[in-house]
């Protein structure tokens, strides 16, 4: 039908050239492109493109026939804004470069597409169309980007399908109702499906799923902020997320991954709103990590599933505050006892882990279960203590204790718990519904140092 569309509205140019000065290629209820009739010789069609031979340029511009909603033809002024990067499978990528005379280079080798932007403007915005199995978008910027995604499929076996530098912050905007797909492979060089050394902020009410064969889903040395859309880390040999600081206001992240779901380095995370899902099978990862900083927890669900041993699901050094939100954990990781000095160090499989104070305040909702095969796990551990002052607890615990020779060489023993720590538990509001199943276990386990 659209071809049809095409061809009647084509068959119109020869009538309408004397009223009209110029044509409009329309996208997604933007003009892609526009040019003066007297500068196009002539519109051929194929199965694949709509190709504009223009006067100007010895060779054609080609748009794939199914990206082009309409033509329309106008006598005023026309500012095209946007930047046009289309991938065409094997065919060179189409480049529509309003600011190539502004300090923006793009090239492209089949589906490899280079930016240089030195424009110096600020929030410049990039729509990625079409897909290639062998694409690469690798831009260089001196200021703020938007990339607006637009049902893109990319795929690069040798690197990241996406590479960003400059340390801007580059925003991905996930236009609604598509679903754009990305993905590295086993040769690539980078440390991520997207990489960046800037902040990332994904936005839009799109959805995006990322395959991570080399390392992680989202790689930068700077921040990961997701405030809308749906992004998806469908697998990921390493980190979902790699960072060095999360924040999320809104939007859906669903996280399978080999390494932690969310690593943030030293960077601290912050979740306002929203859905997190994290699947963790690998021993001894992080579903939702930081460093020395902190994690503070004001609204949004998270969905927790840990079985790697002794690994855990929302771990910081530093304090972890929970204001708001639903904590939902299914932890069925074994404890591991690692061989140190004299004897043994425990480790086990952890719900909230924190090396400073873990606080729960009002509005917090928390579902923690901890199976029969989760020996001497925790719902919640602490080296500095937890403070209770509001909040909903439903933790079940089945894992059993055990016996084992301490570093020091003398007879020691752990057990689960719902709650443990080094210091002091101090409990001022909240409601606790806990059951405990499991052979030697415990509601609270305060230890000696």
């Amino acid at each position: 039908m659209r071809k049809i569309y095409l061809i009647a509205l084509v068959s119109l140019l020869a009538n309408l050239a004397f009223g009209q000065q110029k044509i409009q290629i329309h996208n997604s209820g933007n003009t892609m492109y526009a040019r003066e009739l007297t500068d196009v010789d002539s519109i051929k069609l194929d199965g694949t493109y709509a190709k504009f031979k223009l006067s100007d340029n010895a060779n054609t511009l080609n748009i794939q026939k199914t990206l082009i909603d309409s033509l329309t033809f106008t006598t005023d002024t026309v500012n095209l804004d946007k930047i046009y990067i289309i991938y065409n499978g094997n065919d060179n990528a189409t480049i529509i470069n309003p600011y190539a005379a502004s300090g923006v280079s793009i090239t492209a080798n089949a589906g490899t597409v280079v930016v240089t932007a030195a424009s110096g403007i600020d929030n410049l915005e990039y729509n990625l169309l079409g897909s290639s199995a062998n694409g690469s978008l690798e831009l260089n910027t001196d200021k703020d980007i938007n990339l607006v995604l637009n049902n893109l499929t990319l795929s690069n076996p040798s690197g990241a399908p996406i590479s960003i530098t400059g340390q801007k912050t580059t925003t991905f905007s996930l236009s609604a109702g598509t679903t754009n797909t990305l993905s590295d492979g086993a040769s690539s060089t980078r440390n991520g499906t997207i990489t960046t050394d800037g902040p990332v902020v994904i936005a839009n009410s799109g959805t995006l799923n990322i395959t991570a064969v080399k390392k992680h889903g989202i790689n930068t040395s700077s921040t990961i902020t997701i405030n809308n859309g749906t992004t998806m880390v469908v697998s990921a040999t390493s980190d979902g997320f790699h960072s060095e600081g999360f924040a999320m206001t809104g939007g859906i992240a669903t996280i399978t991954s080999l390494a932690d779901g969310i690593d943030t380095g030293n960077g601290a995370i912050t979740i306002d709103g929203g859905t997190i899902n994290v699947t963790s099978t690998t021993a001894d990862v992080k579903a939702i990590k930081t460093g020395n900083n902190t994690i503070i927890v004001t609204g949004g669900n998270i969905n927790l599933t840990i079985s790697g041993a002794q690994s855990k699901g929302i771990s910081a050094k530093g304090d972890i505050t929970f204001n708001g939100g639903n904590i939902t954990e299914n932890i069925s990781g074994i404890a591991v006892l690692t061989a140190e000095e004299s004897g043994f160090n425990p480790s086990y499989a952890t719900g909230v882990k924190s090396d400073g104070t873990i606080t729960v305040n009002g509005n917090t909702t928390f579902n923690i279960t901890q199976t029969a095969s989760a020996n001497g796990s925790k719902g919640f551990s602490s080296d500095a203590g937890i403070v209770i002052n509001g909040g909903n607890f439903t933790i079940n615990t089945a894992g059993t204790g055990a016996v084992y020779t301490n570093t020091s060489g003398a007879v020691d023993s752990y057990t689960t718990a719902c709650f443990s720590t080094d210091t002091d538990i101090t409990i001022s509001g909240g409601t606790f519904n806990l059951t405990v199943s499991g052979s030697g276990e415990k509601d609270f386990l305060l230890t000696e140092i």
